[in-house]
């Protein structure tokens, strides 16, 4: 957790304080709606001294928490356009986000593969960076198998729970000859 001043203000303000930054806004403004804030003004009295929110707050602010703000934003971003968009022309699995993000990943490792393969042939770097890529992709199939063994799993329990009940009511119902 971040200890600064910006950090210690409540969730909302915080988050509007990040948005008012994504939006161009200058310090100056921000620092003359902030400071004569009841909440601020709360925790600046409580944690520092009283002392106001300064330029040298809101710089920190900015090359710390807000950063960390964009980049939840960002990926935030990215997964809502993993389940709308098409890859490579078709449309993505109605599956889980992770299965969507894999694709993604499999398609950037691919992508990444090809520009490598462009390099010169011999490079020590080229080839570390391969095997780098081939140990990321073999995880990422044994994530793959595994899934599809649990549901192999969960298909073989449900058909182990449904089959004895028919096989059962079958043995037990009396045919038409012997209820004659």
């Amino acid at each position: 957790m971040r200890l600064g001043k910006i950090a210690r203000l409540p969730h909302q303000i915080r988050n509007q304080v990040n948005r008012r930054l994504h939006d161009g806004e200058s310090a100056q403004t921000l620092l003359s709606w902030l400071n004569p804030l009841p909440e601020v003004q709360s925790v600046l009295k409580a944690h520092f001294g009283g002392n106001p929110l300064t330029k040298q707050n809101v710089s920190q602010w900015k090359h710390h928490g807000y950063r960390e703000w964009l980049a939840c934003q960002d990926a935030l971003d990215f997964v809502g356009h993993l389940q709308d968009e098409r890859l490579m022309g078709e449309p993505l699995s109605v599956g889980a986000s992770a299965d969507n993000l894999a694709l993604w990943v499999a398609l950037q490792y691919a992508a990444a593969a090809q520009k490598l393969m462009g390099g010169p042939s011999g490079s020590q770097a080229r080839w570390r960076r391969l095997r780098q890529l081939s140990a990321d992709i073999a995880r990422l199939r044994r994530g793959d198998l595994s899934a599809k063994r649990l549901l192999l799993d969960r298909d073989r329990l449900q058909f182990k729970h449904t089959t004895p009940k028919a096989v059962t009511f079958a043995k037990t119902a009396p045919s038409q000859s012997q209820s004659k």
